[in-house]
C-alpha cells in the first residue's frame, strides 16, 4: 500500500511544471549468495535519483523557447567573466575575508576580542546574488535497474524517469525544457543523446527538452583531485610548500598521491591553507620583534595591535600573495632568475585555494553569484590540469549563465536548483547531487544490514527505493521516542596547533620573499595562463562545433579571430597577452 502511494507522489511531482531530477550511478558489489565451485561477485550499476520541486521557474514552467542553441562562447564572455580573468573590487575583499578566516582559526579568542573593542568592523564575506532560505520538498524515485554511465543506459533511465514514472505525455516535450542535475558524465551523455536523435521527428526523441548539468558536489571533488595534482610533490620533490611535506609533517595516512578520499583530502587542503596564511602573518609579526614560537605571545600581540593595525597587516598578506604579480611574475624577473619559486608555488596554492573555499561558500550561504565566479576560472584550471572533461563540462556551464543562450529566468534556475535546503536556513544549503549520496549512503546500509541469498540489490530497489526517505525518518522518529539519548555528532578536534606547528615551520623559511631569488625543488605550473591559452586557440573552437546546434549561425566577430588568436604567441608573455584581451573587450586604456 506504501508503495502505491509513494508511486503515485512521484508522479504527482513529476508533473508539475517546476519539478526537476538529480540522478546518478549507484554501484554496489554484489558477493556470491551461495557456495558454488567457480563463481565470483558481482559489480551492479543501476541508477537512483530524486524529483524534486524547482524554484525561480516561471508559472507556466521553462520552455524551449528560454534556450537559444545557436549561440555560441565567445573569449570575450570567459575574459569579461567576474573572477575569471580580471582581479576586481569583489575579489579583493574575498581574499581579505578568508585571510582573516584563518588567522581566526589558529587565534580565535585574541581576533575576536580585537574587534570587540573597535569601531572597526570584522571583514564579511561579499554578498553577490543569494538566494531566499527555503526547504526543498522532494521524492526519492522508484527503481531504476539501469546503468545511466553508459549511452544505452542513459536513453534507459530518462524514459523510466519520463515515461514511467512520471507518465508525462508526448505533447508535454514539445515546448517545455526539464533540468537534470548529475555528474559530468550525466551531462555529457545528455548532449549524446540529442546529438544522436537531432533529425528524430518525435520531439521526445530528439531529448532537446532536456538540460543536463553537471552538479557542485563532483565539481568539488574534482576540483580537490586538481588542487592535489598540481601542489603534491613527492620524495624527490620535498619542498615545505608541497602538500606530500605538510602530510608527513603532520603524521597523515590514507592520502595517497592520486585521487584520495574527500573528507581526509577537504580537510588537508584546508587546513594547509590556514597554515600558509598564519605563516605569512607570523614573518610580519616578526619583523614587530614578536616571538612567534610562542602562541600565549602572539594572542596577546593580536590584541594589543588593535583591528586597524591588524588589518594593514592583512592588506599586506593581500597583496603580496593574491595579486595577479604574485601569481606570475614580471618578466623581468624571470630574464634575470630572480623569481623565488618555493614562495611562487606558495602564492599560486593560495589563490587555486580561494577559488575552492569561494566555492564552498557560496554552496553553504545559497549565494549563485558566488558560484557563478567560480565556474569561470575553473575552465581555464582545469583545461590547464589537462583534466578537460571537466575543462568541456565548466565551458558548458559558462555558456549557459553567462552567455545569450540562455534567458535569464533559465539561468537564474539552473543556477538556483542546483543548490537544495534541507532546513530552510541561510547556511544549511547543500549540492543536490550530495543530497543523492546521502539517500545512496542509506541504501548501503540496507544492503548491509539486510541482504541475504535472495534479498540482493534488484530486491532492495524494488522493496525500499520508493520508501527509504519515509522509513530512515520514521527510524530516527522511534529512536528519538524509545532509544537512550545519546550525542551521535561527530566533534571535530580544534586544528589550531597543528595550524600553528607549520605556520611556524613555514615562517622560519619556506614562505619568506626572496627578491633575489630562489629556487625550488618542486615548481607550481601556472595553470591559468596555459588554460587560458589552451581555451582560447583550440579548446573553445572545438567545443563549439559540439554543442552550437547550427554551425553557420555562429557570427564571429572579425577582431576575435584576427587579433585574439593571433597574439597567442607561446614565447609571448601569457598575462600581458590576458591584459591586452581584457582591455580590448572592456573598451578601456592601458595606463
Amino acid at each position: 500500500m506504501l508503495l502505491m502511494v509513494e508511486k503515485g507522489t512521484v508522479r504527482r511531482y513529476g508533473q508539475q511544471l517546476d519539478a526537476c531530477v538529480v540522478y546518478d550511478n549507484f554501484d554496489y558489489h554484489e558477493g556470491v549468495k551461495h557456495q558454488l565451485i567457480s563463481t565470483h561477485g558481482e559489480m551492479r550499476s543501476v541508477t537512483t535519483g530524486k524529483v524534486f520541486r524547482g524554484v525561480d521557474i516561471p508559472p507556466g514552467g521553462l520552455k524551449k523557447s528560454m534556450l537559444h542553441r545557436e549561440v555560441p562562447l565567445t573569449i570575450h564572455d570567459l575574459l569579461c567573466s567576474p573572477g575569471a580573468a580580471c582581479y576586481d573590487e569583489v575579489s579583493a575583499k574575498i581574499d581579505t575575508f578568508f585571510i582573516v578566516e584563518a588567522i581566526r582559526t589558529a587565534y580565535p579568542d585574541p581576533v575576536k576580542a580585537a574587534f570587540s573593542r573597535s569601531d572597526v568592523f570584522y571583514p564579511c564575506m561579499p554578498a553577490v546574488e543569494l538566494l531566499e532560505p527555503r526547504i526543498t520538498d522532494s521524492k526519492t524515485l522508484g527503481p531504476i535497474l539501469f546503468n545511466e554511465g553508459t549511452l544505452d543506459g542513459a536513453y534507459e533511465v530518462t524514459e523510466n524517469i519520463y515515461k514511467h514514472q512520471f507518465r508525462n505525455d508526448d505533447k508535454e516535450f514539445d515546448n517545455r525544457l526539464f533540468l537534470a542535475y548529475g555528474d559530468q558524465k550525466t551531462s555529457s551523455l545528455i548532449r549524446s543523446m540529442q546529438r544522436e536523435q537531432v533529425e528524430a521527428s518525435s520531439a521526445y526523441d530528439r531529448r532537446d527538452w532536456l538540460i543536463g548539468v553537471a552538479a557542485l558536489f563532483h565539481l568539488r571533488m574534482n576540483y580537490l583531485w586538481l588542487m592535489q595534482r598540481t601542489h603534491y610533490g613527492n620524495m624527490e620533490q620535498q619542498d615545505a610548500s608541497t602538500l606530500y611535506h605538510h602530510i608527513n609533517f603532520w603524521g597523515r595516512k590514507r592520502i595517497p598521491s592520486g585521487r584520495a578520499a574527500f573528507q581526509v583530502l577537504e580537510e588537508l587542503v584546508l587546513h594547509s591553507f590556514d597554515a600558509r596564511v598564519v605563516g605569512l602573518f607570523y614573518t610580519r609579526l616578526e619583523q614587530r620583534g614578536i616571538d612567534v614560537s610562542d602562541q600565549a605571545e602572539v594572542g596577546a600581540a593580536i590584541q594589543a595591535m588593535g583591528p586597524s593595525e591588524f588589518m594593514n597587516i592583512v592588506e599586506d598578506i593581500r597583496s603580496s600573495a593574491f595579486s595577479v604579480q604574485a601569481w606570475l611574475p614580471s618578466k623581468e624577473k624571470r630574464f634575470n632568475n630572480t623569481v623565488d619559486e618555493e614562495f611562487l608555488s606558495h602564492t599560486r596554492y593560495l589563490q587555486q585555494m580561494i577559488v575552492y573555499k569561494t566555492l564552498k561558500y557560496g554552496i553553504k550561504n545559497g549565494d549563485i553569484g558566488l558560484i557563478d565566479r567560480v565556474i569561470g576560472v575553473c575552465c581555464f584550471y582545469f583545461e590547464g590540469t589537462k583534466q578537460s572533461n571537466y575543462a568541456f563540462e565548466m565551458l558548458y556551464l559558462k555558456r549557459l549563465t553567462s552567455t545569450k543562450a540562455c534567458d535569464k529566468e533559465l539561468r537564474r534556475a539552473i543556477l538556483s536548483n542546483s543548490l537544495v535546503n534541507p532546513h530552510g536556513q541561510q547556511n544549511t544549503w547543500q549540492e543536490v547531487d550530495r543530497s543523492l549520496e546521502y539517500l545512496d549512503l542509506e541504501l548501503k546500509r540496507e544492503l548491509w544490514a539486510r541482504r541475504t541469498s535472495t534479498f540482493g540489490l534488484d530486491a532492495l530497489f524494488k522493496v525500499t527505493s520508493l520508501t527509504a526517505e519515509y522509513t530512515v525518518r520514521l527510524r530516527k522518529a522511534i529512536e528519538k521516542a524509545f532509544a537512550q539519548r545519546v550525542n551521535s555528532k561527530h566533534t571535530t578536534p580544534s586544528p589550531a596547533d597543528d595550524i600553528h606547528t607549520l605556520a611556524f615551520e613555514l615562517a622560519c623559511d619556506s614562505i619568506k620573499l626572496y627578491e633575489e631569488g630562489r629556487k625550488g625543488q618542486h615548481q607550481a605550473p601556472d595553470i591559468h595562463s596555459i588554460g587560458l591559452e589552451r581555451v582560447a586557440t583550440t579548446k573553445l573552437k572545438a567545443f563549439n562545433a559540439k554543442v552550437v546546434v547550427d554551425e553557420n549561425q555562429i557570427l564571429v566577430p572579425p577582431y576575435e579571430t584576427m587579433r585574439i588568436t593571433a597574439d597567442l604567441d607561446p614565447n609571448d608573455d601569457i598575462m600581458a597577452v590576458l591584459v591586452r584581451m581584457f582591455y580590448l573587450y572592456s573598451g578601456s586604456k592601458l595606463n
